[in-house]
Parts: structure tokens; sequence; C-alpha cells
């Protein structure tokens, strides 16, 4: 299972989560601006500014991407192969 190009996804929706604390203003630990492309769109996060491109759109994209990523995951092949636990199986 190769998830690295799905990360940004969640790279991208750890920034706005953080950006609700912040006024959307981007305060990374790191203090250096970040560039984040997600779906063929370049966010370009800079230190002390306001991160305007957060809004109910990209929220719904980001949103939508996670819920994609672990679709992928919980349907892939070697998490399907995992015995099921008896004691939870109704059948």
């Amino acid at each position: 299972m190769n998830l690295e190009n799905d990360k940004n996804v969640f790279e991208l929706f750890s920034s706005i989560r953080n950006g609700i604390h912040t006024n959307y203003v981007f305060y990374p630990l790191n203090q250096k601006n970040k560039k984040i492309k997600y779906k063929g769109i370049d966010y370009d996060l800079i230190v002390g500014k306001r991160m305007k491109f957060i809004n109910l759109d990209t929220i719904n994209i980001v949103t939508i991407g996670i819920i994609e990523v672990l679709t992928k995951i919980v349907k892939h092949d070697k998490i399907l192969q995992i015995p099921k636990i008896p004691r939870l199986i109704n059948e």
C-alpha cells in the first residue's frame, strides 16, 4: 500500500485545523513557509500570513480526500486479509 501521494491531504487538513486556533494565520513550530500540493493546486502557507484559501470549498475538497484515503486503506487487500475477531462477528 503506497500512501505517499495521499499524505498531502492530511498535511493540508492539519494546517487548516491549526489555523482555526490562530485566526487562520500560519504559525508553524519550525517557523518556515510551506507549500502543499493537493489535487493539482499549490497551497502556499507563509509564516505570519492569513491562509486565504480556507473556505467551505477547500474544506469540502479536503474532507472528501480524507474519506477517499481512509476508504482505500480499509478496502486494501492486506487489511481485508486480517482475520476477524470471532467474538465481534455477529453471525
